[in-house]
């Protein structure tokens, strides 16, 4: 039984050593959602958080698979107001292919979504429990 309770503490101070009190990156908490696009699950795309204070930046995003994405606390986002942008190219089988080693794409997600000088989809994340954000896009 002895052993056991000396474990545990030796357990809990390396994790405690590891995860560190209140360093940068602490403040952080995951953010998680769903995407549709025209009715159903966004099949494939990229999902980004722009910083709104300061200079204009890309402070997190994730993969859209299925129609959801989720971000682990470990590279989630601070509390505050973000600009969302959702990304979902597409192959453009009219476009010219001279001289390009991969097929040209186009954006299929309108640009009040995808663009970040037209996108007005912002996200407040708060402090605490993980956050949930699904966008609905027509």
């Amino acid at each position: 039984m002895g052993t056991a309770v000396q474990l545990t503490a030796v357990l809990s101070t390396l994790l405690l050593f590891l995860t560190g009190c209140g360093g940068k990156g602490q403040k952080r908490v995951a953010v998680s959602g769903e995407v549709t696009f025209q009715g159903q699950a966004l099949d494939r795309g990229r999902i980004q958080f722009l910083t709104t204070q300061g200079p204009r930046r890309a402070a997190s995003g994730a993969v859209i698979h299925d129609g959801r994405y989720d971000i682990p606390r470990e590279q989630g986002l601070e509390p505050g107001v973000y600009q969302v942008i959702v990304e979902s190219p597409v192959v453009d089988p009219g476009a010219p292919r001279e001289g390009l080693s991969s097929p040209p794409t186009k954006e299929r997600i309108p640009p009040e979504y995808s663009s970040a000088q037209e996108s007005q989809l912002k996200v407040e994340i708060t402090a605490g429990a993980a956050n949930r954000f699904d966008v609905t896009i027509e």
